[in-house]
């Protein structure tokens, strides 16, 4: 074999009966591949026996990863709201929700869940984790009362004449 026209990067495997072709895998009676080939889907398929409360949550927290990391902010809302239905008193899922509404600029709505999330960490025993959620409430409830007082946007005159005594202001040396 000629060095010169091959890759020197290239590793060279022994033929044997076991390698297959790249590309080829096990198909099934149809011609499609299936699911024991090798073939792996990209979420996590749901188990035929029901699930425990736990293994119920750690889907739920999978998916909402996944969720988040793909930015399907809609789909990572329901994943949310099941966590809350599985821990109502955790102060962690109505802030996760306030940062996803947040995320999707549904400020008046991801103020409300911020709220809820200070009385749950209230309860918890975390003060200023509280006390941080109800800052933010106000910051976005805020925001939102200035926009809606404000009225549609203006904008600044550009055309107004500008004096020379603003251009070159006179400086007094004492």
């Amino acid at each position: 074999m000629l060095r010169s026209l091959t890759s020197p990067f290239k590793r060279e495997r022994p033929e044997t009966a076991s390698t297959r072709p790249s590309g080829a895998y096990r198909q099934g009676p149809s011609g499609r591949p299936t699911a024991s080939s090798g073939m792996r889907s990209k979420r996590p398929t749901a188990p035929k026996q029901p699930l425990s409360v736990n293994e119920h949550r750690e889907l739920l927290r999978e998916s909402l990863q996944h969720s988040l990391t793909e930015r399907r902010y809609h789909d990572a809302l329901n994943h949310i709201l099941g966590l809350i239905s599985l821990d109502p008193s955790d102060p962690r899922w109505p802030h996760k929700y306030g940062d996803v509404l947040r995320s999707l600029r549904r400020n008046t709505e991801a103020a409300a869940a911020y709220r809820r999330a200070a009385r749950r960490y209230e309860a918890a025993g975390f003060p200023v984790r509280a006390n941080a959620m109800l800052r933010l409430s106000e910051e976005l409830d805020g925001a939102v009362s200035r926009r809606a007082e404000s009225g549609p946007v203006r904008r600044a005159d550009v055309t107004v004449p500008v004096t020379e005594d603003q251009v070159k202001p006179h400086i007094k040396a004492s």
